[in-house]
């Protein structure tokens, strides 16, 4: 989804056709009352998008060639505990693992090499990300990654810091 006031890898959850409403995976910030949104639906070589609930898969020594044609691994809408490690993610589309909202929880990404499609193009151009995340508990080591534009892009509780405002007195 993108617009203005609409962060990195904010992703359509729920959808109320009825009600005529949708649910997105991360709040948007300053977003005028009123505006065109866009929406775009990325192709993934392992999509499991039309699941509830997948946990505890693992992916060991695959090759994820997207060939600048197709991103590499969608998440289930909810998780726990998948396990990536020793695959190799070439030239994804878009992206090269994908978790729309909590199906990254408790994910283990390791000793992966991660190929940019974007190496014969200058940073600024670039649009690939390797990993985005809305959940908590990652564990990310021993990766290479490529000239991406961006590695990760992590919203979960557990993968930033939050500032409680100052209050005189306590």
């Amino acid at each position: 989804m993108s617009g203005q006031g609409v962060g990195r890898e904010v992703y359509v959850r729920p959808v109320d056709a009825a009600a005529g409403e949708v649910t997105l995976s991360q709040p948007l910030w300053g977003a005028p009352a009123s505006q065109t949104y866009n929406f775009t639906r990325h192709k993934y070589l392992i999509d499991f998008s039309g699941f509830d609930t997948m946990s505890r898969q693992c992916f060991s020594e695959m090759e994820f060639l997207g060939n600048c044609r197709a991103s590499g691994i969608l998440l289930a809408d909810k998780g726990i505990a998948c396990h990536i490690h020793d695959c190799w993610f070439v030239r994804p589309k878009d992206k090269a693992i994908t978790s729309f909202t909590e199906g990254c929880n408790g994910i283990t990404i390791e000793t992966n090499e991660f190929l940019s499609p974007g190496d014969q193009i200058g940073v600024s151009e670039r649009v690939s990300v390797a990993i985005n995340a809305n959940s908590n508990n990652m564990k990310i080591r021993n990766n290479r990654v490529v000239l991406f534009k961006h590695f990760a892009v992590m919203a979960g509780g557990g993968s930033y810091h939050h500032r409680q405002p100052l209050v005189p007195g306590r």
